[in-house]
């Protein structure tokens, strides 16, 4: 296996410059461009990788970030993931991934391990408890930052869609267009659909439209938002408007109005949450609410990375809330 000395030998350079540039150990000293690619070429080449528990026990951050999610199944958070990875990776951090399965308590489980396993900070995207659950007060690492995550719990920095705004620009689309029967398909369980869930249902209540039968609680994925919606399409009226938590639910609509003979957008509109890359090539393409998750990710690793290195934030800076944005496309209309 090589070793420090083998890349300062390699590079023609003294050890403690190569543990200076390998460390990111950099502030003290003025090391130049070249000599750094020099020693990072040296240290690909060779193979030589840096033992993070090693870092850890000269005190040092391990650069290694553990992120849990809530499953592996969602649609939003591996794209939400692969954003974190890369900015992290472009930091000089490893990532470690691994999902809670909807489970509160393997959520525990997993931050403890990671804790164990000497990650410099943590990463927990996407709630798995339910409102008030005080197992939330085990979230005391102070390298830690939740995104997707719904509420905020405590001081903990968050970092977040604006789920509340992002809501009120997709019903105000659908009653600006004349609608009035309006249908929410949600996953009940998740933080972030929950607040969803709320505007729609204050929207409709100051419109003064009712909602009671409009209101269906699914799971995620197309085939759930198919067999709701054709939930819905037996109802009398059925609704001329549909608002889906997330974009697969809305996908799965798109499915069963096709199959019923529902056309839309002239008998039915549809409106998503998310802008998944596929909602631009369904049929008809589908109106959503983009999450900016570059933005969400660029944020949440600019706060980790601070309360890894200076260990703390500003208290303006622990919630923040990225504007999302109202994407028309072709499966919105006035009502019939």
């Amino acid at each position: 296996m090589p070793t420090m000395h083998d890349v300062a030998r390699k590079a023609g350079v003294a050890q403690s410059t190569v543990s200076r540039v390998l460390n990111g150990d950099t502030a003290s000293i003025s090391i130049s461009q070249e000599t750094r690619d020099k020693i990072l070429e040296a240290a690909h080449e060779l193979g030589y990788r840096i033992d993070p528990l090693a870092r850890a026990m000269r005190g040092k951050s391990s650069r290694v970030i553990g992120i849990i999610l809530r499953d592996f199944n969602s649609v939003f958070l591996p794209r939400l993931t692969a954003e974190l990875s890369s900015r992290f990776h472009q930091k000089g951090y490893d990532i470690l991934v691994s999902a809670a399965a909807n489970d509160p308590d393997e959520t525990l489980r997993l931050q403890a391990l990671f804790e164990t396993q000497l990650c410099s900070g943590l990463i927990l995207a996407a709630d798995p408890f339910g409102f008030g659950d005080t197992r939330t007060k085990a979230f005391v690492n102070k390298h830690l930052v939740m995104t997707a995550w719904g509420s905020p719990i405590g001081n903990i920095p968050m970092v977040n869609t604006d789920n509340d705004a992002g809501a009120r620009r997709a019903m105000e689309h659908l009653l600006e267009l004349g609608h009035r029967r309006i249908a929410f398909l949600d996953v009940g369980w998740s933080g972030d659909t929950l607040l969803r869930r709320q505007v729609y249902l204050q929207m409709m209540n100051e419109a003064g439209l009712d909602s009671q039968p409009y209101l269906i609680s699914a799971v995620e994925g197309m085939s759930a938002g198919y067999q709701a919606a054709q939930q819905l399409f037996k109802l009398a009226p059925p609704p001329t408007a549909i608002f889906a938590a997330e974009d697969f639910l809305a996908f799965g609509a798109l499915k069963a109005a096709y199959d019923s003979g529902v056309r839309v957008p002239r008998d039915l509109s549809v409106v998503g949450f998310d802008d998944h890359p596929y909602a631009e090539f369904s049929v008809p393409a589908l109106t959503t609410i983009r999450q900016p998750i570059g933005r969400i990710a660029e944020y949440a690793c600019q706060l980790l990375i601070r309360l890894i290195e200076e260990e703390t934030v500003d208290e303006l800076e622990r919630q923040i809330l990225v504007q999302p944005e109202l994407i028309i496309r072709e499966s919105t209309a006035p009502p019939p």
